[in-house]
């Protein structure tokens, strides 16, 4: 698999509810020579000042328990320690939501690597010019997961759907998996809150709901990991949808991603 480019290279940290952290065009600092070994083939490092960080191109991937990744930043440093560690030793002992993607070389679209991870190791590094780095080690809680995207990162001013850009695995399994979904901006104008959902369907026309994600209200960016039962049924077409609750305004927006880990054995 390769991969054309930085802007194919996403990642995000967050704690379940909120913190999401920051991701290669975050604004404390970026994710650096991103070495995860969940990939078993050379990755090509293209280094930069600190609003280009350095990012890398996996070529191969497997399973694994651990997940190393530098950061690059610069004098907000401690803004993205915060972010991606939380505020207090308490905080930072708790399970955080690892997300890092790439786009397919296939058409099936762009794939994800996400799990609940504890923070286990903090390395500061010998800085470059201009940049600062610390190196941080993840432990996956159980076994990392491999999903797809169901609904890209960008803004939405109303209520909407997947569907007519479904998944198909080709037939349903009863083996469960786990939605996921993060947003980075909201205004919810005179709406409640944002409520977006993964949605199944046997035949690409009636959908229903398979992970229904907690409403959201917050402006400051979450996201949140719902995993179905081992033997839950996912019908063979997945896709997601999103409602704007309450009566928002005109100026409602969210900006975020929804994607689904398909348990497969």
């Amino acid at each position: 698999m390769s991969v054309p480019g930085p802007s194919a290279r996403w990642l995000y940290v967050f704690d379940g509810t909120a913190n999401l952290g920051v991701n290669l065009t975050g604004t404390n600092g970026q994710v650096g020579e991103f070495d995860p070994p969940t990939f078993n083939e050379t990755l090509q490092e293209l280094t930069g000042s600190a609003s280009t960080a350095p990012v890398v191109a996996p070529t191969g991937h497997r399973s694994t328990d651990d997940v190393t990744i530098p950061i690059w930043a610069d004098s907000s440093l401690q803004g993205l320690i915060d972010d991606w560690m939380g505020t207090t030793e308490a905080d930072r002992r708790n399970a955080r939501i690892i997300v890092h993607g790439w786009k397919g070389a296939d058409a099936a679209g762009v794939y994800f690597e996400a799990g609940r991870c504890y923070l286990s190791k903090v390395s500061p590094k010998t800085p470059p010019a201009a940049l600062t780095q610390v190196e941080t080690t993840w432990r996956y809680e159980n076994a990392a997961e491999i999903g797809i995207v169901l609904r890209a990162l960008a803004a939405a001013t109303a209520d909407g759907d997947t569907q007519s850009s479904s998944i198909d695995h080709g037939a349903a399994t009863a083996l469960g998996g786990s939605g996921y979904w993060g947003y980075t901006a909201l205004n919810l104008d005179s709406g409640t809150g944002f409520a977006p959902r993964v949605i199944d369907s046997a035949d690409n026309v009636t959908f229903a709901a398979l992970c229904t994600f907690t409403a959201v209200t917050a402006t400051t960016g979450g996201g949140q990991r719902i995993a179905l039962s081992p033997t839950a049924t996912v019908r063979r077409y997945v896709a997601s949808d999103w409602d704007f609750t309450g009566t928002p305004g005109g100026s409602a927006t969210c900006t975020f991603w929804i994607g689904f880990c398909r348990n497969l054995a």
